[in-house]
């Protein structure tokens, strides 16, 4: 329950960036992370293509809305 919240917040931050932006290749790129997220967090035999964590995902987005 603590991860899937964990993704949930992010995802909530997530969503509040896309509505107040157009899409693009950095939103895309994010939304791949989630992916990411997800599987590090509950099937974690699978692997991840890039270190991922929600603190990381909140950072690309706070760049996102600072620029």
């Amino acid at each position: 329950r603590q991860s899937m919240q964990q993704i949930l917040v992010v995802e909530d931050a997530y969503d509040t960036v896309v509505e107040n932006l157009p899409w693009s290749a950095a939103l895309e790129e994010i939304a791949w992370s989630l992916e990411e997220l997800r599987v590090s967090m509950f099937a974690q035999h699978l692997g991840t293509t890039e270190r991922v964590s929600p603190s990381r995902i909140r950072r690309r987005l706070e760049k996102l809305t600072a620029a």
